[in-house]
């Protein structure tokens, strides 16, 4: 029951394009109950996630707290709360229980670990690299390359080359949306590339490949990412390749990008029709 309730007020929280917590006429007392309850029964990284979720919403003023405490929510409420969900979320033994979820064989269960791991400040990197060298094409690229530091990049960048069959990928340019199975490793490489901007430089290999992928989104994202280098970070054949995959390119906008950054010049802004 606990479990669900977490569920379902984090769903609530975190809204979306149905009625959210600020459509629910009994959400101040439903979140007071539940952080009461949690402040005694949370064991888990499951509610360690849904106390970092109601700390977050109290501490986020888009929607105007002003608004909300002169409506459903009691003024006094959200200030015993913000202290309830730190002192639940401040205790020692979480890193124990992140630990211990990251070590588990449950995909669920190690993502909801890492994502506690990031409320609580916890390094998972490594345990990321390893579950991600174990099962490369099932593992979660985004994760790791969002969080991931210059100093441990080169590992990465390293276990892409040798786990995607880049060979394969870069067969030649396509119009694939890159849904299905069989586009597992496209995924990842474009989890991969769509990040390198951060770091220029590095990771020429997988851009390379990226150029001349079926999928589309794949070959943006290489773009995406030399875009951001200077100009003085790109490999003496970036631009030979560039003019390469710009011939056998079959989207028009992409086509134009890499026209223009083989001729040196900054590629093309599409621009966006207001109506």
């Amino acid at each position: 029951m606990i479990d669900a309730a977490c569920d379902i007020t984090s769903a609530l929280i975190n809204g979306g394009p149905a009625e959210d917590i600020d459509d629910y006429d009994d959400g101040p007392r439903a979140v007071e109950l539940l952080v009461a309850r949690l402040g005694t029964r949370a064991t888990t990284v499951h509610h360690l996630l849904a106390v970092a979720a109601v700390d977050r919403f109290l501490g986020d003023d888009v929607k105007g707290w002003s608004e909300r405490e002169q409506g459903k929510w009691p003024p006094d409420l959200r200030p015993r709360l913000v202290t309830a969900c730190r002192e639940i979320m401040g205790r020692p033994g979480w890193p124990a229980v992140v630990a211990d979820g990251l070590s588990s064989t449950d995909p669920a269960t190690f993502d909801e670990a890492r994502r506690a791991g990031e409320v609580l400040g916890i390094d998972t990197i490594e345990a990321q690299l390893v579950r991600l060298a174990a099962d490369p094409l099932n593992g979660n690229w985004f994760a790791v390359m969002d969080s991931i530091d210059a100093a441990r990049l080169p590992r990465v960048i390293e276990l892409a080359q040798e786990s995607l069959p880049l060979t394969e990928i870069a067969k030649g340019s396509t119009d694939e949306f890159g849904f299905g199975p069989e586009f597992r490793a496209h995924l990842a490489l474009g989890f991969v590339v769509q990040s390198l901007g951060r770091f220029p430089g590095q990771g020429w290999m997988l851009i390379a490949a990226a150029l001349r992928s079926p999928v589309v989104r794949n070959r943006n994202g290489a773009l995406s990412a030399i875009e951001a280098w200077d100009w003085s970070d790109w490999p003496s054949e970036a631009r030979a390749v560039l003019d390469s995959a710009a011939r056998i390119e079959p989207d028009e906008e992409v086509r134009a990008r890499m026209e223009h950054l083989a001729r040196g010049e900054s590629a093309p802004v599409t621009p966006v029709i207001l109506l």
